[in-house]
């Protein structure tokens, strides 16, 4: 009787204060304190329902804050933010422009800090370059660029055209060429990949609770994560190394994510590790839930 490979499941939280420019000051009373650069920003964040550190000076001195006015979005208050402005981040010596959202965001994610670490360990641990890299759901490109910064050859898709044209401007503060870049629904371009017998040794996902295709097409995370994580799983070559998805979805937990891996792990052995994304205060011992992720990596040894 044939066995298949053995593997295994680990629970653990993937935690980050600051990086470089960017510090994780406070959180609570549904709000979050950080430093972007030189400027200090206050943003809501709705699961933060505990009390603030009220010794913390920092949340009453002057800062760029974001007030929520609809579901659709709000404005951008107090300390003016620029147009544009740029940071460094990460252990790779990146680059990223921020500009202020109607949606509160600045254009990056914090809590991915350190995925694109591990992108860099692997790249060292494997001690070989051309490594083929596939980050779905890409937004302004932080992930890709580090990767490719460390050697990988990437391929980063979004359906939004400004998205993608945003990491565009970003990979040329980093002065980096080597990126495909996509505009296009997830599944339908991971299909074409397929009939193309393209493969990949590493993907990445952070998809969202919804969204639309390139041309219009409905992504709803529950109902169509699964078919796409399977298809994605086709795209592996035989030296795969990491499968990661991440989510910001409400319920979606680090084990739910982990469940869609299994199959694979069951196919290939190796080791799933799957938790919260955390970022931890620098002046308090409060600790902001930043959604949850899974990831698969082969041989059985962690990641991080």
């Amino acid at each position: 009787m044939r066995h298949s490979p053995e593997y295994r499941i680990k629970l653990t939280n993937m935690v980050i204060t600051k990086s470089r420019d960017y510090k994780f000051i406070d959180c609570g009373e549904n709000s979050r304190l950080e430093q972007f650069g030189d400027f200090l920003v206050e943003r809501p964040a709705s699961q933060a329902f505990w009390p603030k550190n009220r010794e913390c000076a920092k949340w009453d001195m002057k800062k760029a804050y974001f007030k929520r006015t609809d579901s659709k979005g709000g404005k951008w208050l107090g300390s003016g933010l620029p147009e544009s402005f740029t940071i460094g981040i990460g252990t790779v010596e990146l680059l990223l422009k921020l500009k202020p959202t109607s949606f509160g965001h600045l254009g990056f994610f914090p809590e991915h800090l350190p995925q694109a670490d591990i992108m860099k360990k692997i790249a060292v641990d494997k001690d070989r370059k051309n490594m083929n890299m596939l980050n779905l759901f890409g937004y302004t490109g932080a992930i890709s660029l580090a990767s490719a910064i460390t050697g990988w050859q990437v391929t980063h898709l979004d359906a939004s055209r400004s998205t993608v044209q945003w990491a565009k401007e970003n990979a040329k503060l980093n002065h980096i060429e080597s990126i495909r870049w996509i505009t296009d629904d997830s599944l339908k371009f991971v299909k074409r990949e397929i009939r193309r017998k393209k493969r990949y040794e590493a993907v990445i996902m952070d998809p969202p609770s919804f969204g639309r295709g390139s041309q219009g097409q409905v992504f709803k995370l529950e109902k169509d994560l699964p078919g796409l994580v399977e298809n994605c799983i086709s795209l592996l070559s035989g030296d795969a190394c990491l499968f990661a998805v991440t989510s910001h979805t409400p319920g979606v937990t680090g084990s739910a994510l982990a469940n869609l891996l299994i199959p694979l792990a069951v196919k290939r052995g190796g080791l799933i590790e799957a938790g919260e994304n955390l970022l931890a205060a620098t002046e308090s011992q409060n600790v902001l839930p930043c959604g949850h992720y899974a990831r698969w990596v082969s041989g059985g040894k962690p990641a991080g």
